[in-house]
């Protein structure tokens, strides 16, 4: 067992398939950090957005920021106080003050030409006249020095509770201000509510329409945008009923529906935001986010101001089968004619450039690994502005590429084909004489699910797949409907011994449109048998209600397979039930290189594999996709008690819809470790997200973690250790998570953002689908600290998934004599010491069908100051040590003792009449004596 034995101290020098790397540029646009100077606010005080699927209902907003007229610039937030900072043109800190709220309830601030403005509130008491003050709008000049206020009971405004369940959104044209929020009505409804306010007296100008239904009621208002275009004011909101469930604009220049919101009146839950509003001369636009294809996708709606007509464009293209977590869009208004409109996806920011009509006037650009905030990004000369706080750390990040050339549509690529699976089984390819068998139809491939699950096992057999392969002529998630119904090959039975035992090559091919019920147990495959290899195959845009794309249950070696499904482990029938994994559910041997980016969800999953047993391995694998659970889950493995290497998480985590207060607990890498011997899982990074409120997430996810990253410029007091993008992309970063067998490089190809990727992908990028053998150590003795009295070392290996035994050789023969045993389950090397020095033993593995060409080196340093002579270890040679050596050769009682490496002057091998004559003619000075040991 692998537990028996040391993992491997070398370092692995080449491995001769990666002969080239190619390089790549990246074009990351600038996100100036004013890292030197940071003002600090409250460390529980964070600004960012990270919630990818919309919640039910707005939230105030808490940071703003402005540019004055100085050249500062000028950052509001709101935490337990109002702080009001002040930061040079370059964002450099200058000062910081503070102010405490006036009333209880924080509603948002306004950054005006002239004055600033803050809205605060209270809940409705019936024991004061008129209900009491439940609005005050709070006037300041420049440098927030009080000036006036408004305040507004609760009988005139019909208010019962000031913002509730929505925002605060404020706008002014000359001397009037807008402030646009929500409240509960004191009939118990819920609705929007615009006060129009005349800032050079601070009065109410638009008193009678703060009635229960003024002209611009909305129902149940969950998000609340206010603009001016010109003297009229624009109002924008997310609306559960009255007038449309929808994205509602209302304007001088007409109103209507931007998007329609399915469901029912008074559903709360909406699955959509609206999130910026901007105006051109000739149309409105909004921006926000909705489902589109069963995701949350983010879109562009243009309201034509002379016309009434809408048009809107989808501006992402997340699906079941390649989730993008995509959200919170922001529009900036560059000119009258330019805009730009920016979301978060993933970790970074996507971004395009449109024009006054809505049309996108540039390609899709990319800020790299910065966060979107509840901070309204700014336009200032030349570039896009925003500030993140995070644990009260304020950051200044920028967009300063504005260029409009190019064009940018976002579609969706599925795969259709009108020759598809026509339900029948094709077993007339097989003769049990041959051993290797090129399948290129769908009724090829049901024909070896039709044998293997009759009893054939394909043991010593290979089974080509020769193109891609359609199950159904669409994709059932998207249709709901499908013909055929996938059964696995050596579908998982009860009591029933069905397994597949031989080689199924892929070649990188893709079976799409498959559809698994919760008949069956598995995906493509049911078991995978201890022999059995599945490698280089991608499930594509299908539905597998259970619990593993490739397999259930793997034994064997599963190795270059990508899942691109979705992968239901909540319909799984299975011992395992609501658990999966999106390669597979349970693996007892070896998954490597492979990966997730389509959608995997059920009681306890892993993006990976869903548990990973204490004799499995889990290596070099990625999560791309989007891993949602309602108990517990893992970003590569949910339960591991093997070992874990090599991996690493850029996809996103979150609680599932059902069963959502069950849920325990999401780790970055594993849920739930309990490797023996402990930490085996080694060597790992996190640089996805999580989209949860529910949970308090962990990047690493178990404890016994070692050398564990994950990328944050927070410490989470995880087991891993935070690094940033910087560092995380730095050269020197490979060195540090390599460990103690090297499977990571630099991403020279550009297939993952700057951050390191493994052999594997390396490997599969130019189309090998071969893997380096697993060794273990066993040393003897510290190979770094031979002493040459010792005489010999010894090496011990144990190999796993290697098809042939290794050559080994030393780099320096002249310090030691090497011999060895070795066959491809593992060996012995000896060496017997001559001198001191250093070498390295070299275990070069010869490419195979599943092996690639490699190299392990294996240091080792002999040490010892022998003084040839010095029969007595006293550093000198003298008569004692002849005296000594005379008498151990006479066999005198006592004298058995000497040091015989030291004894062998004449360094023969061995220990006699001949070296006590040399060393007696060495004491008398003889010429040619002079020094040991003798050649003659």
């Amino acid at each position: 067992m692998k537990k028996l034995f040391i993992r491997l101290t070398s370092i692995l020098l080449i491995m001769l398939l990666i002969c080239s790397y190619l390089t790549s540029a990246y074009g990351f646009v600038s996100a100036a950090e004013n890292n030197d100077n940071q003002a600090v606010l409250p460390d529980n005080y964070s600004n960012i957005l990270r919630n990818y699927s919309p919640e039910t209902y707005g939230e105030c907003r808490t940071s703003f920021l402005q540019k004055r007229s100085n050249g500062d610039y000028q950052v509001v937030c709101y935490s337990d106080k109002l702080y009001v900072m002040t930061y040079s043109s370059e964002f450099v800190f200058k000062s910081i003050k503070s102010l405490d709220l006036e009333l209880p309830k924080w509603g948002g601030a306004y950054l005006g030409e002239s004055f600033n403005y803050v809205v605060c509130g209270q809940d409705r008491n019936s024991e004061e006249e008129n209900g009491g003050e439940v609005y005050r709008i709070i006037k300041y000049d420049k440098d927030f020095n009080r000036l006036d206020s408004l305040s507004l009971n609760s009988d005139e405004t019909y208010t019962s509770t000031p913002f509730r369940s929505g925002n605060v959104s404020m706008d002014e044209f000359n001397s009037e201000l807008n402030v646009y929020t929500s409240r509960l009505r004191l009939d118990g409804h819920q609705s929007n509510l615009s006060l129009r306010i005349n800032t050079n007296d601070m009065s109410i100008v638009n008193s009678y329409e703060l009635a229960a239904f003024p002209s611009i009621h909305v129902s149940h208002s969950f998000r609340q945008i206010v603009k001016y275009d010109g003297a009229n004011p624009v109002y924008l909101d997310l609306c559960d009923a009255y007038p449309e469930r929808s994205v509602y604009l209302q304007s001088n220049n007409g109103s209507g529906s931007l998007m329609n919101i399915d469901g029912e009146y008074g559903d709360n839950r909406t699955y959509a935001e609206v999130s910026g509003l901007e105006i051109s001369n000739t149309n409105y636009l909004a921006v926000g986010s909705y489902l589109n294809n069963l995701m949350n996708n983010v879109f562009i709606s243009s309201f034509d101001k002379s016309s009434g007509n809408v048009e809107t464009q989808w501006l992402t293209k997340s699906s079941p089968y390649s989730p993008e977590a995509v959200g919170n869009p922001r529009i900036v208004k560059i000119d009258k004619g330019k805009f730009l409109v920016m979301w978060m996806s993933g970790t970074n920011i996507d971004y395009v450039l449109i024009d006054g009509y809505g049309n996108t006037i540039s390609s899709l650009k990319t800020l790299k690994f910065t966060e979107l905030s509840d901070c309204e990004p700014i336009y200032d000369s030349g570039k896009v502005v925003w500030v993140n706080v995070n644990n009260g750390i304020v950051r200044f990040s920028q967009i300063d590429d504005l260029s409009g050339s190019g064009t940018y549509k976002a579609e969706f690529d599925y795969k259709e084909s009108e020759t598809a699976w026509d339900g029948t089984s094709d077993t007339s390819w097989f003769d049990d004489s041959k051993n290797e068998f090129n399948l290129s139809s769908p009724e090829q491939l049901a024909g070896l699910s039709k044998l293997v699950n009759d009893g054939n096992t394909f043991n010593g057999k290979t089974v080509n797949l020769m193109n891609d392969i359609y199950l159904n002529r669409k994709s059932p998630i998207t249709t709901l409907e499908y013909n055929n119904e996938w059964i696995p090959i050596a579908e998982e039975k009860v009591n029933t011994d069905i397994y597949f035992d031989g080689t199924f090559n892929g070649n990188n091919h893709h079976i799409y449109n498959m559809y698994v019920s919760n008949s069956y147990y598995g995906g493509l495959f049911g078991v995978i048998g201890e022999n059995g290899i599945v490698k280089a195959v991608n499930n594509s845009q299908g539905y597998c209600n259970s619990n593993g794309a490739i397999a259930s249950f793997n034994r064997g070696i599963i190795m270059f397979c990508n899942n691109r499904s979705v992968i239901d482990g909540f319909g799984t029938n299975s011992s395992w039930s609501t658990d999966a994994g999106g390669i597979c559910n349970r693996n007892d041997n070896l998954v490597y290189g492979c990966k997730n980016y389509g959608t995997v969800y059920g009681g306890g999953v892993g993006g990976i594999v869903g548990m990973n047993s204490n004799g499995g391995t889990v290596n070099s694998c990625g999560n791309f996709g989007w891993v949602q659970a309602s108990k517990n889950a893992g970003g590569i493995v949910n339960y591991n008690y093997g070992w874990l290497y090599n991996c690493y998480n850029k996809g996103v985590l979150s609680n599932a819809g059902e069963g959502i207060n069950y849920g325990r607990f999401l780790g970055g890498i594993v849920h739930f470790n309990n490797s023996h011997p402990a930490k085996n899982i080694e060597n790992c990074y996190f640089a996805g997200i999580f989209d949860t409120i529910y949970l308090s997430p962990s990047p690493i996810g178990a404890d016994e973690a070692s050398n564990c990253y994950y990328l944050s410029d927070e410490d989470k007091n995880n087991s891993g250790i935070p690094l940033t993008y910087k560092e995380m992309t730095d050269p020197s970063f490979i060195e540090k998570i390599n460990g103690s067998q090297p499977q990571w490089m630099q991403d020279t190809i550009g297939i993952n953002d700057g951050l390191p990727i493994t052999i594997a992908d390396y490997n599969a990028y130019k189309g090998v689908y071969k893997m380096p053998p697993e060794i273990w150590i066993n040393y003897s003795k510290n190979p770094d600290n031979l002493d040459l009295r010792d005489g010999t070392f010894t090496m011990s290996f144990s190999l796993y998934y290697c098809e042939e035994a290794p050559t080994v050789s030393l780099d320096n023969p002249d310090i030691a004599d090497l011999t060895y045993t070795t066959d491809n389950k593992g060996g012995t090397v000896t060496l017997n010491l001559k001198k001191t020095g250093s070498t390295n033993i070299k275990l070069k593995f010869n490419e195979t069908e599943n092996n690639c060409e490699t190299v392990f080196d294996y240091k080792v340093t002999i040490i010892g100051n022998i003084v040839f002579g010095d029969v007595n270890s006293d550093n000198t040679v003298n008569a004692k040590d002849r005296m000594l050596f005379t008498r151990y050769l006479a066999k005198w009682s006592g004298y058995e003792d000497i040091d015989m490496t030291a004894a062998d002057v004449n360094s023969d091998g061995g220990v006699n009449a001949k070296d006590r004559m040399i060393l007696t003619r060495h004491l008398a000075k003889w010429q040619g004596y002079e020094s040991l040991p003798y050649t003659k």
